[in-house]
């Protein structure tokens, strides 16, 4: 499986690849993903993630989707600036519609049925005294000063607040919750959240004394190189509302669903005899349209994107990822 990812070009870093693929290939293993309702819509960067779900849970393991109903509150930093607060029936309204759109894109039935959690279930009855005692005395200042977004944050003129310096920990204690509660092992993210990923495999391996991986997703981007997504103001977004099925289309990144008939046995067990039309993970396709969940009646204006394409048919080796 861990191959597989690779070769699709959905791994752009990650925790040890050999445990990784070790893990991968034995017995079904419980793994999140989080989204932060920091708008009313997920967007097509968030597809990547939602596409590395569904492609775990179709190899036999377990999801949790997360949506941040407490990290929400607070929204992860942003290189350039601090972000506005939104207020909490806000930021409420906007996790049962994230929660909605992620539930499109797994199933919930069967031995590896997904779950929906929302870590303002065991944020919220945390005090503030708790959560340093409990968490905050793992956290080492000088570690979290060398995150890219923090620091990058410092040297600006804006610098950063005390409510974003502490994102990366609530994301940590997440990590930490969902494996005490569920042996979650696995955290899935884009690769510029790589900071905050293994800000909970730290914490595990402090409070635990386990180990839990993580694997960071590429980034799509514009043609310049630059990320694609909301914080830059060019998202596509994944509610039709906000963004029509003519837009998406015409972007030309409706990315492929991922499904077990794509593929046929034998390619399964070699990825490099597939025809070009298998082996992609990123092409228009109407199984993206038809999980978004309405219909308007106007459309927009096309766009253009950048996304990770899978590797060549001769399938290089781990050519992809970088072990950490």
């Amino acid at each position: 499986m861990w191959d597989e990812l690779v070769w699709r070009g959905l791994v752009h870093v990650s925790t040890d690849q050999e445990a990784l693929r070790a893990l991968l290939a034995g017995d079904p293993i419980t793994y999140y993903c989080g989204f932060d309702p920091t708008a009313p819509s997920l967007h097509l960067g968030n597809l990547v993630q939602l596409l590395l779900l569904r492609r775990l849970q179709l190899a036999g393991h377990k999801p949790l989707g997360l949506v941040g109903g407490s990290t929400g509150l607070i929204g992860d930093p942003r290189p350039t600036a601090e972000r506005i607060l939104n207020t909490r029936e806000t930021v409420e309204e906007w996790v049962g519609r994230l929660r909605t759109q992620v539930e499109r894109y797994l199933s919930f039935e069967g031995d590896n049925a997904a779950r929906m959690v929302n870590n303002l279930d065991w944020t919220a009855p945390m005090s503030a005294i708790d959560f340093l005692r409990e968490i905050g005395k793992h956290y080492r200042v000088g570690t979290m000063l060398k995150k890219d977004a923090v620091a990058a944050r410092l040297n600006s003129d804006a610098g950063i607040s005390y409510t974003e310096f502490s994102y990366q920990i609530l994301q940590g204690m997440d990590f930490l919750e969902l494996y005490r509660q569920y042996g979650c092992v696995l955290q899935t993210g884009g690769s510029d959240q790589w900071g905050n990923l293994t800000s909970g495999t730290d914490l595990i391996h402090r409070v635990e004394g386990t180990s839990a991986h993580a694997i960071g997703t590429p980034l799509i981007t514009n043609s310049d190189g630059t990320k694609f997504g909301k914080s830059e103001g060019n998202a596509i977004w994944l509610d039709a509302e906000m963004c029509s099925p003519y837009r998406m289309y015409q972007s030309g990144w409706a990315p492929r669903m991922p499904t077990s008939s794509n593929v046929s046995g034998s390619s399964r067990s070699s990825p490099g005899r597939r025809s070009k039309s298998t082996r992609s993970s990123w092409r228009p396709n109407r199984s993206v349209v038809s999980r978004r969940s309405v219909w308007p009646s106007k459309s927009a204006s096309p766009c253009t994107a950048k996304l990770p394409q899978p590797r060549s048919s001769r399938h290089p080796m781990h050519s992809s990822a970088r072990a950490t």
